[in-house]
């Protein structure tokens, strides 16, 4: 008898085990097809796309990227232009990708119908030139320059095109990796933290004292050389304490009165509290 039900108990659990299993599938089916049939519902597909903010990039190029990233399904069951299930993290790396120039990029609900594309664009502060002999620096051939805008942070993001006055200060390396894409990277990022920005704190510096510094060029040793009209030149290194350099170029400011009016070849404040400069003859 204690045999017989342990048999009976045994086999009333297997059945309610595949009642369950069933009616566990029965239910996913039914759920998963529920959720796909309301996916692609009209009611919650994205007909309209608002862009804004955008001046640089235009609004087709952008429409392109977001309704090729629309089409189609998730696993051939939800739609991809449902205003929940949109891939927005793969439209957003996309454009972002695509169009270096754009600074920031927020993709918003709207409506059940909408959704917004907010766009913030860099804007242009200065140029990186590589130049493939640096001796066509001092004959100024800018024809052998390639020249790419620069935000405020050193973000190199789009090729520029050849200005024949310095509408943009300049920045140069002596010994760039022309190999590399230079699109995408950020200038003196492996300089002492801020540096591109206390470089621009000097340059500002120089142009309200009536210095009109155009152009700098790291040189193979570290060496910083900033020219500025007739091509004299202003040399100091990277690692120096721009407050020092400061007080130096002041204190000699002091003696030689306003430069911005003498023939100098340079002055160099390399040297601490030693300074040097050399008149042209």
């Amino acid at each position: 008898m204690r045999k017989f039900r342990s048999q009976h108990v045994v086999e009333k659990h297997k059945r309610i085990f595949w009642v369950k299993f069933v009616f566990f599938w029965i239910f996913l089916f039914i759920l998963i097809y529920l959720i796909s049939y309301l996916s692609k519902r009209e009611e919650v597909g994205i007909i309209d796309i608002n862009i804004i903010g955008n001046e640089a990039v235009q609004d087709k190029d952008i429409l392109e990227i977001i309704n090729k990233n629309l089409e189609g399904n998730y696993l051939g069951l939800f739609s991809k232009s449902n205003v929940f299930l949109y891939p927005k993290s793969k439209i957003k790396t996309e454009i972002s990708n695509s169009f270096l120039i754009i600074k920031e990029l927020i993709i918003s609900f709207n409506d059940f119908k909408s959704i917004d594309i907010n766009i913030a664009e860099r804007k242009p502060f200065a140029l990186y030139c590589e130049n493939t002999k640096m001796e066509f620096l001092e004959k100024e051939e800018s024809s052998q320059e390639n020249c790419y805008f620069m935000d405020d942070k050193g973000y190199v993001y789009t090729k520029a095109m050849n200005f024949s006055d310095n509408i943009y200060f300049k920045y140069y390396e002596e010994t760039p990796d022309f190999n590399q894409n230079i699109l995408g990277k950020t200038y003196l990022s492996k300089a002492n933290k801020n540096q591109f920005e206390k470089i621009n704190l000097f340059i500002r510096f120089l142009k309200d004292i009536n210095i009109d510094v155009y152009r700098l060029t790291i040189k193979k040793d570290g060496d910083y050389e900033l020219v500025f009209g007739n091509n004299s030149k202003l040399l100091f290194e990277g690692k120096q304490d721009f407050n020092v350099l400061l007080e130096n170029l002041q204190a000699i400011l002091i003696d030689l009165g306003d430069i911005g009016e003498k023939e100098f070849e340079y002055i160099d404040l390399r040297f601490n509290n030693k300074i040097f400069h050399k008149f042209k003859d």
